[in-house]
């Protein structure tokens, strides 16, 4: 197998570029590009897994640029997250240098943050303030809002996030969504009537024709767009940066147009990671505009 991960960490005006192949992690300073804290990466494989066991296998095999110790565990990975058997198995496999904790409950891992380097799942401040070893997070969701709380932020702990490979589940979840408003099943569920069926079919509407307006054209936003172009849709984005624009996207504006992709849109999908930024950008003033 042939691995690569590629993620940045930008933290209090400094960006921090990690690559890692085959076990080995590479780091280099660059220069700054803003002072938001954000987590990025980007996978690609040769022969990939599953992806949650890929993110799983990727964070052991960063701890491993360590000097040989005769197979003695040498990296503590604490897996502070329900996980399979067989992922937790497929996690020991990479080497006997690392060894594997999980913890059910915060106090659990409490005990023994002292001892851990990598951390797989949510980390609290209480966890975090123990953790003098710790070097690595990896989140389990693309959003990492939640864990960017001061003394993580201004830390050098790397943390990635699963950016890149929850995209095509967060898209389907998000058209049964607008199909159970658009179908009426929302109603019909609510109030499970005979005689709500006439209502609930006058109510609704087909998406083939509409027009779909998409805030933040990335991974989830791209397999959001390939959906709702299979249902007739019309698509539209706004994304703050240049990126790659699939064949089923009519247009992809920069920020400064979001009001116009509000205006001709009939169904507006954020996609966008929760941010400063992006925080309370679609209010309900600018809907009713």
């Amino acid at each position: 197998m042939s691995y690569e991960l590629n993620f940045t960490k930008h933290c209090g005006g400094r960006q921090t570029c990690w690559t890692l192949r085959l076990g080995i992690a590479r780091r280099e300073r660059v220069s700054p590009k803003r002072k938001s804290c954000r987590s990025s990466q980007q996978i690609s494989a040769l022969d990939k897994p599953s992806a949650q066991g890929y993110v799983l296998s990727c964070a052991a095999r960063w701890s491993l640029d360590v000097p040989a110790t005769g197979g003695e565990p040498v990296t503590k990975v604490l897996i502070n997250t329900d996980l399979d058997d067989v992922l937790i198995q497929r996690i020991q496999d990479v080497s006997e240098e690392v060894e594997i904790i999980t913890a059910s409950s915060e106090g659990g891992a409490l005990e023994i943050m002292s001892e851990v380097e990598v951390v797989l799942g949510a980390v609290t401040p209480a966890m975090f303030a123990l953790g003098a070893r710790l070097r690595w997070v990896q989140n389990l969701g693309a959003g990492v809002d939640g864990a960017l709380f001061p003394e993580f932020v201004e830390s050098d702990v790397v943390l990635t996030s699963a950016k890149g490979i929850v995209g095509i589940h967060l898209a389907d979840h998000a058209m049964a969504l607008l199909l159970s408003l658009t179908r009426g099943i929302a109603t019909a569920v609510r109030n499970p009537s005979f005689d709500q069926r006439w209502p609930i079919r006058a109510a609704s509407w087909e998406l083939a024709g509409r027009t779909m307006g998409i805030v933040g054209l990335g991974g989830t936003g791209q397999a959001l767009a390939i959906r709702a172009a299979g249902f007739g849709m019309r698509i539209i984005a706004v994304d703050p940066e240049d990126v790659e624009v699939p064949d089923c996207v009519e247009l992809c504006w920069k920020m400064d147009r979001f009001h116009d992709l509000l205006a001709e849109s009939d169904v507006v999908a954020v996609c966008a990671p929760l941010t400063q930024e992006t925080e309370r950008r679609v209010e309900w003033a600018g809907l009713t505009r």
